[in-house]
């Protein structure tokens, strides 16, 4: 069965678009068909195609690209789907642009670059995928598709995780990654004069990028208790783990040899700590950031569990999750973080 897939929804005006079922989940149980859909970007669909669309009964269409990306190419909907934007921006966009205008790119670089690109999605992007996953599980929200440009990348993460939370084995998780190869026309304007092996390897599809992760030897934890920091020593060899305070973070990742950093993500109770020690902490944090990178923070809640005076002062731009109501309790992923300056 699984040698069928994925199935792909032969139209005139995205090559990439695919339904998501008959992957085996849990209990080797198969994936309902008509119910997710992913795809590559859909400004240039046909007539024909909304028609053939209209078929699926077609609920929600969620948009990853970014917010330029989306109004240069709107897209077009078959009668009943509502739009939903969850912009991710391509935040490497320009440094690739630089890159391959100088027609010196290798492969090499590039994908190094394609690699930050994925770290980002994994890391500070999980909020849009976290939407994502609220949506899905909507009844009413379905059957849902989601998309960005190529259907490759941020479509691709996103399918990989949705899958991987459904019980769908890795193997198969990456045969639906790399079926864009197959699928996908590479319709993606590129300039003239760039090396083909660096079009190449943005064209391309990554699974080695999909299934890296973060490597547990870039992974640095920070615990206040002894006790608890010797058992993580003891069962977790490659993260760095440091006993100290966060107040003292920028110290603490200086005497430990671990700078720069790419990310804080911190499930510290902030909202019920006294207002001096989250000054402590979350000055510590941001000392510690270069500028632009984020400070990830569960709370369980109802307000930013940074205050709003810290966030003025230290000019911190915040964004959030919707409310996981699945999660025991219930739980919201906070973004914090202070702009490059322009």
């Amino acid at each position: 069965m699984t040698n069928q897939l994925p199935r792909l929804i032969p139209l005139e005006g995205a090559s990439n678009l695919r339904d998501l079922g008959g992957w085996r989940g849990h209990e080797g149980l198969a994936l309902r068909h008509g119910v997710l859909f992913r795809s590559d970007a859909l400004h240039k669909l046909t007539d024909q195609d909304l028609t053939r669309l209209a078929e699926t009964g077609l609920a929600t269409v969620c948009d990853l690209r970014g917010q330029h990306e989306a109004a240069a190419s709107p897209s077009r909907l078959p009668p009943g789907a509502r739009a939903v934007p969850l912009p991710i921006e391509p935040r490497i966009g320009a440094s690739l642009r630089d890159l391959l205008a100088n027609g010196a790119a290798t492969r090499a670089e590039t994908t190094r670059l394609l690699g930050v690109a994925y770290l980002n999605y994994a890391t500070e992007q999980l909020p849009v995928y976290r939407q994502l996953v609220d949506l899905i599980l909507e009844d009413e929200r379905r059957p849902l598709l989601f998309h960005c440009s190529a259907g490759k990348d941020r479509t691709g993460l996103g399918a990989a995780l949705i899958l991987t939370a459904l019980g769908v084995s890795r193997e198969d998780i990456l045969t639906d990654y790399v079926a864009t190869d197959r699928f996908w026309r590479r319709d993606h304007p590129l300039p003239d004069e760039a090396p083909q092996e660096a079009k190449d390897a943005i064209l391309d599809t990554h699974p080695a990028l999909l299934a890296a992760g973060i490597a547990p030897a870039r992974l640095v934890l920070v615990e206040r208790d002894p006790e608890l920091t010797s058992f993580l020593r003891r069962h977790f060899a490659e993260p760095k783990i440091i006993e100290g305070e966060a107040a003292r973070l920028p110290r603490l990742l200086v005497e430990n040899g671990t700078m720069p950093i790419a990310a804080v993500v911190s499930s510290l109770p902030l909202l019920s700590l006294p207002t001096d020690i989250v000054n402590g902490i979350v000055h510590g944090v941001f000392d510690a950031l270069p500028q632009g990178a984020a400070l990830v923070q569960f709370t369980y809640g109802p307000t930013p569990p940074v205050p709003r005076a810290l966030r003025e002062q230290l000019r911190l731009v915040g964004t959030s999750s919707r409310r996981i109501w699945r999660n025991v309790p219930p739980a919201v992923v906070w973004t914090f973080r202070r702009p490059t300056s322009t």
